[in-house]
């Protein structure tokens, strides 16, 4: 079951905690509603271009893209999306694509189980 009026759902799976991203947007339902909006037409296009970035062997790219991903699912409060990512973005600071290409795949997987769940919690 959806939100309704801008309200933020409550059967939410765990991917992101509801009650830590609502309370870092000071309570505000409707302002956590167009934050999850944001990420949930967002973050694909970032999972792109972290790829683009990897087969460009572009590390300043890769490393800025998984810094973003990682500030983006913060605000949510999706946690592994943010660990997958700052992974990633230190492997990319080490200068280890090979390696930090290997969580593509899961950082991928994750933004999509993470997608369907805001697609759950916000008004469609």
């Amino acid at each position: 079951m959806g939100a309704s009026n801008g309200e933020i759902g409550n059967d939410v799976p765990e991917v992101l905690n509801m009650a830590l991203a609502l309370e870092q947007v000071g309570g505000d339902g409707s302002l956590l509603n167009d934050i999850l909006r944001i990420f949930m037409e967002d973050a694909p296009r970032r999972l792109v271009d972290l790829r683009e970035a990897l087969q460009g062997e572009d590390r300043e790219v890769f490393r800025r893209t998984a810094h973003t991903i990682k500030g983006a699912a913060a605000t949510i409060a999706a946690t592994r999306v943010q660990e997958l990512a700052a992974t990633i973005e230190q492997l990319a600071d080490d200068d280890d694509l090979a390696i930090a290409g290997e969580y593509i795949e899961d950082i991928g997987i994750e933004i999509e189980i993470l997608v369907w769940a805001i697609m759950r919690a916000v008004d469609s």
